[in-house]
């Protein structure tokens, strides 16, 4: 009895599509009069670790049914790892725990799999689909900083953006007009001093759908938006060069939005989506802007404002209200 496991993933450089690897293994079962019992797949899925979902079901499957299993199966061995470290460790676990013997049928080793040389060729074969999963990053990496300098923005397009391809068919942004609204009304509404929390707060019911805490901040900061990608250099170093895509924002405004986050410092509470009047409300004694804090109640946390010196605090929903 079988189970097999076929996958490719995205940036896959084989030919072995998912298909040609079911047929091959099928085939190879029927030959040897084994009992395919189960096939495995994984679409997209990179083999530089096990955190794959149908290799998630494979593992769960065999610890249920590894009595009744003899053989897992794979075209080769790249397919079931590219990871030698890991695959050493579930090959013991395959063979020892479970008495379950691997085979790659495009790689069949012609030695005993007791003799010490079985497990030589074997690990030398998953030593070379290593290599060859480092070889295959280093070229995207390298790939991926050329098309940056020359201009394109690699990756999911910023808000403000879409993606879109060239006549070319290489990846390039052009600009979503109603988003760029928006991005520039981010810029506008904090040169104008609202906080992160009260933007957000403001531009959602317009269509804002960023739900990270530092959603405003990444706008704010990034260079994208006056047309510029971010690049690394020879020597390890980053710095920007032109893109192709058009700007959103003009320069000046953004270097002004840079320098007074400079100067504010590291912004931690104005992200609170509650207590969004902290830094905006005065102590009536001492007049120094008001802090913000959360205390536990039974069943929530309940937000305050607070005067550090004078250790006064103030409901923030009630705050809020009468704000």
């Amino acid at each position: 009895k079988v189970v097999a496991y076929a996958r490719i993933s995205n940036e896959d450089q084989s030919n072995f599509s998912i298909s040609g690897q079911v047929e091959k293994i099928t085939e190879y079962c029927y030959r040897n009069n084994y009992d395919l019992v189960d096939t495995f797949i994984d679409e997209g899925q990179s083999a530089k670790d096990f955190d794959r979902k149908a290799w998630k079901r494979l593992e769960n499957f065999l610890k249920l049914n590894h009595k009744h299993i003899d053989y897992f199966v794979v075209l080769k061995y790249d397919r079931f790892s590219r990871n030698l470290q890991q695959a050493l460790t579930v090959i013991q676990r395959f063979e020892e725990d479970y008495d379950i013997k691997i085979l790659s049928i495009n790689e069949p080793i012609a030695i005993p799999p007791e003799n010490p040389f079985y497990f030589q060729m074997r690990t030398t074969m998953l030593m070379q689909a290593q290599v060859e999963r480092m070889v295959i990053k280093d070229r995207t990496v390298f790939g991926i900083n050329r098309a940056k300098k020359e201009g394109r923005w690699m990756g999911k397009a910023p808000f403000g953006y879409r993606n879109e391809r060239d006549n070319s068919g290489k990846p390039i942004i052009t600009v979503d007009y109603y988003e760029a609204a928006l991005v520039k009304m981010i810029f506008e509404l904090y040169l104008q001093n609202y906080s992160y929390a009260e933007i957000k707060r403001i531009l959602v019911p317009k269509g804002f759908n960023k739900k990270s805490k530092d959603a405003i901040f990444r706008i704010l900061s990034n260079y994208a938006y006056i047309g510029h990608i971010k690049v690394k250099l020879e020597d390890k170093t980053e710095s920007y060069v032109p893109g192709l895509h058009e700007s959103i924002i003009e320069e000046d405004v953004f270097y002004r939005v840079q320098a007074l986050i400079k100067r504010e410092g590291k912004e931690v509470n104005k992200y609170n989506d509650i207590a969004y009047l902290k830094s905006s409300i005065i102590c009536p004694v001492c007049a120094k802007p008001l802090t913000c804090g959360k205390s536990k109640g039974r069943t929530k946390y309940y937000w305050y404002y607070e005067c550090a010196t004078h250790r006064k605090s103030y409901n923030a929903e009630k705050a809020n209200a009468l704000f």
